[in-house]
């Protein structure tokens, strides 16, 4: 009896060491951890996955900084990111000697939206977004429109949304003190739907799903031609707010982890779900590369 007493729990040990996953496991329960902007992607791409191979995928947000660290930690596989890695991250995995793959899994651009109650504006150009972001225009009759107070929306400093936007419309300058704080991209959206003087910015993927309840702008850059930001002009380059949105993973982890390396290669390999959820799918052949 107490022979088959330790045996029961040997196997129970073995069974729940098996579970854990891991760098060289093949743990039936991935955890990726992220971005906002792409989660609603990744969660399309977990369900189609488990019902093509029986493993799970839980797929959290928390922003892009939040996805890195969780690589950097080994607290989650897969990290989701609307950004790229930046240097002082790099930095520490470097001294940590953590080497990390960096994988292209979409194009998408960022999307200037306003309230639909603010009349005579459809486009702006990237000096006059940058202007009301630092706080110089204040008023929307100063950019064409009514005579009313300006209420700026941004994201927080987790968010790789934000940090795209900072560096390509306000050359990597913050915002002034009284623009409002956000968590998401649909926490934002609700905000300028519901603010009769708002302005913010989502994710192209996002716009989609709440063009309907806010006005989104055209861009222009430089005084040039105001542009869309539809897919055709986001894919070709026209779109002057655009960027890759990525996901990082260990290179052991992808090395080793069969269910890692399958999920990897799903998110490349199936392009129509990428579209689906709004984003344009990135080139298979060039997706994957290494952070240092």
């Amino acid at each position: 009896m107490k022979k088959l007493l330790i045996l029961l729990v040997i196997a129970i040990f073995a069974f729940t060491a098996c579970g854990k996953g891991g760098s060289g496991g093949g743990s039936k329960t991935l955890k990726v951890r992220g971005s906002t902007t792409i989660e609603g992607l990744v969660k399309d791409m977990a369900k189609a996955f488990k019902a093509k191979t029986g493993i799970d995928v839980v797929v959290r947000g928390g922003g892009s900084g939040r996805g890195i660290k969780a690589v950097l930690n080994d607290t989650d596989d897969i990290g989701n990111a609307s950004r790229n890695i930046k240097s002082k991250e790099i930095k520490k995995l470097e001294e940590a000697k953590i080497k990390v793959k960096r994988i292209k899994v979409g194009i998408d651009g960022i999307c200037i939206i306003i309230n639909k109650g603010i009349t005579g504006i459809d486009k702006l150009d990237i000096a006059q977004i940058a202007d009301i972001y630092f706080g110089k225009i204040t008023n929307w009759k100063d950019v064409g429109g009514p005579d009313k107070p300006i209420v700026v929306y941004t994201r927080d400093k987790e968010s790789g949304t934000g940090s795209i936007f900072r560096k390509l419309v306000l050359h990597k300058k913050h915002e002034f003190d009284q623009a409002k704080v956000t968590t998401g991209n649909a926490d934002l959206a609700n905000k300028v739907s519901a603010d009769a003087q708002g302005i913010g910015f989502v994710s192209y993927g996002f716009a989609q799903k709440v063009k309907d309840q806010v006005n989104i702008l055209l861009v222009s850059k430089d005084g040039g031609e105001p542009i869309a930001p539809t897919k055709e002009n986001i894919q070709q380059g026209k779109y002057p707010i655009s960027r890759f949105v990525y996901q990082f993973v260990r290179a052991d982890k992808l090395e080793k982890n069969e269910a890692v390396k399958k999920f990897i290669e799903f998110m490349l390999s199936n392009p129509a779900i990428t579209e689906k959820a709004g984003f344009i799918p990135a080139d298979k052949a060039t997706a994957i590369d290494n952070v240092w």
